[in-house]
């Protein structure tokens, strides 16, 4: 977590027919997620910089492939991001 933004890095899903990846925010654990990117991302980092100061939220990442599918969320991670000084 910074100031306005949550940093999110993990591990590569090596699979050979990987298109990338989905990130999910929710601001209550386990439910109301919301996919953060309309096209699956093929690096393993994404910056939220719409992430509101001062609050928390819960993170999961789901790896997807050419065909479509979806994995399995990820372990949630929860973050809280800083109010601006």
């Amino acid at each position: 977590p910074g100031v306005g933004r949550v940093f999110l890095t993990w591990n590569e899903n090596r699979e050979a027919d990987m298109a990338g990846y989905y990130i999910y925010r929710s601001a209550k654990s386990g439910r109301d997620r919301v996919r953060l990117n309309e096209k699956p991302l093929a690096r393993t980092t994404y910056s939220d910089e719409t992430a509101e100061p001062g609050r928390s939220y819960y993170y999961v990442v789901t790896a997807v492939d050419r065909s479509g599918n979806e994995s399995q969320p990820s372990k949630e991670q929860a973050a809280y991001t800083e109010k601006f000084r």
